[in-house]
């Protein structure tokens, strides 16, 4: 399997998708700061 990095990447990525497409839904979803702050 990939490293952790690798998982964490993979996470990061459904983040950017929910919060883009379904920016509310994926914000509750992932009680984390929003991803478009850290790009």
């Amino acid at each position: 399997m990939k490293s952790m990095n690798g998982y964490k990447q993979c996470v990061y990525f459904w983040i950017v998708v929910y919060e883009g497409q379904f920016n509310l839904i994926g914000h509750l979803a992932f009680e984390v700061p929003r991803p478009t702050s850290w790009l």
